[in-house]
């Protein structure tokens, strides 16, 4: 008997919920902590939490690191709204002068040998050894508008998401969310990469892809003969202007997240009088943050303790008020 591990949905599984990364060295931290504005780490978004000596120890020690920094403005992959997905794909557009007006890169590696690949022909230089660009225009039909669309199509069909590996790859179930994750499936749909899937040259067709072949080495044959209905559509499949899923979350990845931790919260009271009559309305609001302080911390004061008998309360991580106001009725 063989095993064969599927590795890209091994590595996808244990990076994306099961690791950290502040994206600094000790010493970059450190002048991050002096001065956040003049010295911010390579992913911008992230802010500290608090101040003083607690947050000089922690910002550098590899296990506490993650309890100093806020992620500012992450996107929550259950998001159904596809202008919101827009803005975020979008993210990158007109970024210097490294695409082209209204054009969002997606490169692949920092100095492609080759430009901008946007639109054209499968075997241009710039699809084979340049970078891709997509056309983000207003336009109703543009390739941003279309691939923001079947996202929300398959976060609409999938979700929820019970963290970012569960977004990130495919089910393991015998259905079409089997064969590929949200993005993946949705670039498929979207028709981005249709000049390589569309070609009779690179396309694989279908019955290829159903059948096994018999390999030999050596007059052995190969018992694992594994199977062939995994394969993409196209032999093309990672030239530099074939859009995949990894080319998506490489640009967006360190925004994304499968929660919120930030809400708005509103309430209503009235009074009455004896007969039922309504005296007096009042309406508030409030802004709570989930904080990585647990409110009943264990040993190392990190994680929240565990129950130590079932009858229990189980508290999370606290909760803090950033804001409170009454409103008016015009306001509701």
């Amino acid at each position: 008997h063989f095993v064969v591990y599927d590795l890209s949905y091994e590595a996808n599984f244990n990076l994306w919920d099961n690791f950290f990364v502040s994206t600094g060295n000790p010493a970059r931290k450190q002048s991050f902590v002096r001065n956040p504005e003049e010295n911010p780490l390579p992913n911008g978004r992230f802010q500290l939490i608090g101040t003083g000596t607690a947050v000089e120890r922690d910002i550098v020690d590899f296990h506490r690191a993650a309890s100093q920094l806020w992620l500012n403005g992450g996107f929550n992959v259950n998001s159904v709204s596809v202008d919101a997905w827009k803005a975020v794909l979008a993210s990158a557009m007109n970024a210097g002068n490294y695409a082209s007006e209204d054009a969002i890169p997606y490169p692949r590696v920092i100095n492609p040998p080759n430009g901008e690949y946007l639109g054209g022909n499968w075997d241009d230089e710039e699809a084979t050894s340049g970078f891709l660009s997509i056309d983000g225009s207003d336009a109703t039909d543009s390739e941003l508008e279309r691939l923001a669309q079947e996202i929300v199509r398959e976060v609409k069909e999938r979700a929820p998401f019970f963290g970012l590996s569960d977004f990130i790859n495919r089910r393991l179930v015998a259905s079409e969310h089997g064969d590929a994750g949200p993005i993946e499936a949705a670039i498929q749909r979207s028709g981005i990469n249709a000049e390589f899937d569309e070609n009779e040259l690179l396309r694989i067709p279908n019955a290829e892809r159903d059948r096994l072949r018999n390999v030999s080495f050596d007059n052995m044959r190969d018992a694992t003969r594994l199977e062939q209905t995994q394969k993409p559509n196209s032999v093309a499949w990672g030239l530099p202007g074939y859009l995949t899923q990894g080319d998506v979350v490489q640009a967006i990845g360190s925004a994304l997240r499968p929660r919120s931790d930030s809400f708005i919260v509103r309430a209503y009271g009235e009074s009455v009088d004896v007969q039922g009559e309504v005296k007096a309305r009042a309406w508030c609001e409030a802004i709570v943050q989930r904080s990585p302080e647990p409110i009943n911390p264990d040993s190392s004061g990190l994680n929240p303790m565990a129950k130590r008998n079932p009858d229990d309360l189980e508290f999370g991580r606290r909760f803090k008020l950033v804001s409170f106001r009454w409103l008016n009725a015009e306001e509701v």
